[in-house]
């Protein structure tokens, strides 16, 4: 039988061709890097961002308003957070790119959020 390489879903080894995925690298080297602080990895502070992905469904207003009460409460649960993004897709295919894409600050429960628009 014919064996393959499997790019999705379970492996078969009897007809893929499989590769111990801890066999490509040393165990020691692995667990030093994640119990290094993140500060040692990138050479300076952390920086805790919220992120909150909205697809504009109806009425702009409506998918901002959403998202900024969204964002708000994950930049809360997250707790020390240096800043928050709402991010909207608009799949309207009547727009231009140039239409569709903008970014604007809005001030929402005291807080500072960038809406950016795609």
């Amino acid at each position: 039988m014919e064996r393959f390489f499997n790019t999705a879903g379970p492996q078969k080894p009897d007809i893929n061709y499989t590769i111990d995925p801890l066999s490509r690298f040393d165990l020691d080297d692995i667990l030093t890097l994640i119990r290094k602080p993140l500060t040692d990895h990138y050479g300076g502070p952390v920086q805790r961002v919220v992120l909150e992905l909205k697809l504009r469904r109806g009425s702009l207003d409506k998918v901002i308003e959403e998202g900024l009460r969204q964002t708000a409460d994950y930049m809360d649960l997250a707790g020390s957070v240096d800043e928050g993004h709402l991010i909207v897709f608009d799949r309207t295919q009547e727009k231009t790119w140039d239409e569709r894409i903008w970014h604007k600050p809005y001030e929402y429960s005291g807080r500072t959020i960038m809406v950016w628009g795609m």
